[in-house]
């Protein structure tokens, strides 16, 4: 302030100058003004400056946005830490296989992040407003207030009151920056190796190349591989395509709930909930099939398949006589359970008779019966009614797998190239060896005897198979005749 004595400059003189210049009065900064007066006193002859008033910026308020909770976050955290450690590892096979306290398994460590269906995902944070400003000379500045979180939720997403958010169905969840989801759809790009680790989806999966030895696939829909699954374990709850196809060496398996279809099996061990689509070869396997068997132009060499419904194949076996075994209308756990009830259903009916006979002597003599004998003989009537409420469901379930087992049941192998010399057929009660090649097309199936016969499948002929073929009663399957029988022949109760 030049030209002012440095004793007139006080608090009023200050606030007047500034005010004088049209500056707004609550911009003004008191304790600079004070501090700058204390300076000028205590150095009067220098040149001081100071900013003695301030406008106040603009608050912008935030804008919204997703926020997923931490133990969705962690899946992706946990599979880039394991990853860190096995790059340092240098080794990852070796380092899985660690007996010690830290050895981490790679293999199931999931690259995706997978959400089971009402699972809490995070919360979509609000928006806040902005608070105005203003300058020096009182003018507002205008606030922006925030905006709504960007992220699209579709309808897999739930959104509550209190903005959380929370999955509608199971499957990947899929964080876009413009797009939160659930996907019941697991596409890998690649194969199911270290990169993905075991895959444990519960929709469909695709994967566009192969599976690597030791992983596991567990499927809550269907599967579809492009390449090669090699020694893996696969279970899938609906159909499976396999189109290159499987080779298990011995250590392979796959259990399908639905049909599986595939190029080829080699030395695995599964189990099939409906049909068995096959092209190629199933070669060294243990293969059982609730459904049947379509592979017309394959070949089944060595091991065992077992189908409940009717099996076409082109070959079966091979000229060197592998033994390769085939088990053809057979359902051996509702057998098993047939055979169950029909062990148990004689001793029931025993004792049912015994408790009747008893019975009806107490029931010849009721004018001469003591005291005790009239209680016996209530105990007893006692007794034969709960004897015949056992026999009556046991009866009845017995019965109804009988039904069951006929319905799903077909006995039927049809061959259309060759059928090999050293290959042995459950079909029925009986075993069939085969000691020479056979040539197809051809059908073994049961005759009105329920004893395999060999149908030429060009003309319906019967075919003479004279000493290429031995035929003979085996006990390794229930006699279904005989339980047909017991079935049909029991009481349903005692009298």
């Amino acid at each position: 302030m030049p030209g002012v004595q440095p004793e007139f400059i006080d608090e009023a003189f200050v606030r007047g100058f500034i005010t004088a210049r049209e500056i707004a009065a609550e911009s003004i900064d008191d304790d600079a003004v004070a501090d700058l007066i204390h300076a000028v006193a205590e150095n009067p002859e220098a040149p001081h400056e100071a900013v003695v008033a301030r406008g106040r910026a603009p608050r912008h308020g935030e804008d919204g946005y997703v926020e997923l909770d931490d133990d969705v976050l962690n899946q992706e955290d946990r599979k880039h830490e394991v990853w860190r450690r096995a790059l340092e590892d240098n080794d990852v096979a070796e380092h899985t296989n660690d007996d010690d306290d830290e050895a981490v398994d790679y293999y199931a460590q999931s690259a995706f992040r997978v959400v089971t269906r009402g699972q809490k995902l995070g919360r979509v944070v609000q928006p806040t407003l902005g608070e105005d400003g203003f300058d020096v000379f009182g003018a507002r500045l205008a606030a922006r207030d925030g905006k709504p979180a960007p992220t699209h939720l579709d309808e897999s997403i739930e959104k509550s009151e209190d903005h959380s958010l929370s999955a509608r169905i199971a499957g990947l969840l899929e964080d876009g920056e413009k797009r939160l989801r659930v996907n019941n759809e697991l596409t890998i790009s690649g194969a199911v190796d270290f990169s993905t680790g075991n895959i444990d989806f519960p929709g469909d999966v695709a994967v566009a190349k192969g599976v690597c030895d030791r992983f596991c696939v567990k499927v809550g829909g269907t599967l579809t591989v492009n390449d090669t699954v090699e020694a893996a374990h696969l279970v899938v709850a609906g159909d499976t395509t396999l189109r290159a196809g499987m080779t298990g060496r011995e250590k392979g398996t796959i259990r399908v709930g639905g049909t599986l279809r595939a190029k080829f099996i080699e030395q695995a061990t599964g189990s099939i909930g409906r049909d068995l689509v096959i092209d190629r070869e199933i070669s060294q396997c243990s293969l059982d099939v609730a459904g049947r068997v379509a592979g017309a132009s394959a070949i089944l060499r060595a091991g065992e398949l077992r189908c409940t419904g009717a099996c076409e194949l082109a070959e079966v076996g091979s000229e060197t006589g592998v033994a390769t075994g085939v088990v053809v209308g057979k359902s051996p756990e509702l057998e098993r359970l047939a055979a169950e009830a029909a062990d148990v259903l004689p001793a029931a009916h025993d004792r049912a008779a015994r408790l009747s006979g008893e019975l009806a002597t107490l029931k010849a003599n009721m004018a001469r019966l003591t005291p005790q004998q009239a209680e016996q003989l209530t105990e007893l009537e006692f007794e034969l009614d709960t004897a015949n409420k056992r026999v009556e469901p046991l009866l009845q379930a017995l019965r109804t797998l009988l039904d069951t087992i006929d319905l799903v049941a077909d006995p039927t192998l049809t061959v259309q190239r060759i059928l090999h010399g050293g290959v042995s057929i459950w079909i029925g009660g009986d075993l069939v060896t085969i000691k020479g090649d056979l040539r197809g097309p051809l059908t073994l199936k049961l005759g009105l005897d329920n004893h395999p016969v060999f149908i030429d499948a060009r003309t319906g002929s019967r075919i003479d198979a004279g000493d290429m073929v031995r035929i003979a009663p085996d006990p390794r399957f229930s006699n279904l005749a005989s339980l047909r029988a017991a079935a049909a022949n029991s009481p349903a109760k005692a009298a």
